[in-house]
């Protein structure tokens, strides 16, 4: 049956779709990458400025995920009545007036204030991706979902030091970059976004829960979630502090570490074909095997920063594959609307990456960074023991 979509069909023109698709990543980018992970980038100049100890840092790097918890219901309710359009441009402005306000107001509140509201930003963006989605994807529209998710993610952190380059690499001018670049990239997306694209997208219920069949496979999966965001929050948050004031690199070279871990994002293509050939539950237990053994190396001090370059790459690719696959999870989870089960799987592990956060600045605090990452590293061993079920491929 002919595909009637605007822009399907041999020989057409890219239509709306094309016309938005790099500025739409570009949006994702700053609400997915930019503003839930950058943070960590600052960490090594913020602490050293506003003189925080560790836990604090902890309590801190986890306020831009508490953001994405305190507005997820709301953007739901929001994208309904106005629509995906002004919604993602909304999203966009949210996550260019945290950076704002990180940048211009002075000490810890403007700092806690401006991450908090930047990380509301991807909770107020993923509806209007869900209505995009639907109406423009040619395949499974969770899968356009988890691929977009972690390749904004990837292309976020991999920007973050580039970026932060335009302020001299001093935090508070770092910020102000980001907010510029937010800024551009949502102009860009409001003028190429087409009018006629912006239906309103019809109504999910509030509980994600109500759709996930199957307890236990749904618990398999909070389990699964949570091992990834605790273990992960290490490098996260505390993961270029660690390589420069723990294993002794310069900041350019931890700077150059955290660019490593968003390019190697780019693996995220190798995802159908990784678990077409091992299965789901032979590639999460490989994944989280390499995440394990890659957060042990960036948090141990004995090889001096020598094999943490391999780690770094590692551990991106990992993690951002994990996540495409612990997305696909929660939409086999409800088979009858698997973008609620996509939304359910990314709630865990929002909520799992800020307990982690505030759990390994505390840990951080009694402990020595080997111990600390070693710890984490057991965290992300043991969730290789709980897997998805194992369907041949992500599209299933």
């Amino acid at each position: 049956m002919a595909d009637d979509r605007p822009g399907a069909g041999p020989g057409a023109s890219p239509g709306p779709a094309g016309r938005w698709a790099v500025p739409g990543l570009l949006l994702a980018m700053a609400c997915f990458g930019l503003a839930r992970f950058s943070f960590g980038f600052f960490v090594p100049a913020v602490r050293t400025s506003l003189d925080l100890d560790v836990s604090r840092v902890g309590a801190i790097g986890s306020l831009s995920f508490l953001g994405y918890l305190a507005a997820i219901l709301a953007s739901w309710a929001l994208t309904e009545r106005f629509g995906a359009r002004w919604v993602a441009i909304g999203a966009g402005g949210t996550a260019a007036t945290g950076f704002a306000l990180v940048a211009a107001l002075p000490g810890l509140p403007g700092l806690s204030i401006g991450l908090l509201i930047a990380g509301m930003s991807a909770a107020l963006l993923l509806p209007p991706m869900v209505a995009t989605a639907t109406r423009w994807s040619h395949g499974p529209r969770h899968d356009a979902l988890a691929i977009t998710v972690s390749a904004a993610t990837a292309l976020g952190v991999a920007l973050t030091g580039p970026i932060a380059l335009l302020g001299a690499s001093r935090w508070r001018p770092g910020f102000a970059a980001l907010a510029a670049v937010t800024i551009g990239v949502t102009a860009w997306f409001a003028r190429r976004f087409p009018g006629e694209a912006d239906r309103r997208s019809r109504r999910l219920p509030d509980d994600v829960t109500t759709f996930v069949d199957k307890p236990p496979r749904a618990m398999r999966l909070v389990i699964a979630a949570s091992a990834l965001g605790v273990a992960s929050s290490a490098v996260w948050v505390f993961g270029r502090d660690t390589a420069e004031r723990h294993i002794g690199l310069s900041p350019t070279a931890s700077g150059a570490l955290w660019v490593l871990i968003g390019a190697a994002g780019g693996f995220v293509i190798v995802t159908n074909a990784l678990t077409r050939r091992c299965g789901r539950p032979g590639a999460w237990s490989l994944l989280m095997g390499v995440l394990a053994l890659s957060t042990a190396l960036l948090g141990t001090a004995s090889h001096r920063g020598s094999l943490a370059f391999m780690a770094a790459p590692a551990f991106g690719a990992s993690y951002l594959i994990l996540t495409v696959l612990l997305l696909h999870w929660g939409a086999s989870l409800s088979p009858d609307e698997p973008v609620v089960g996509l939304r359910f799987a990314l709630l865990i592990l929002v909520l799992a990456h800020t307990a982690g956060a505030l759990l390994v600045g505390e840990f951080l605090e009694v402990s020595e960074p080997d111990t600390v990452f070693m710890t984490m590293a057991a965290v992300a061993a043991a969730g290789a023991a709980i897997r998805p079920d194992g369907q041949p491929g992500v599209e299933a």
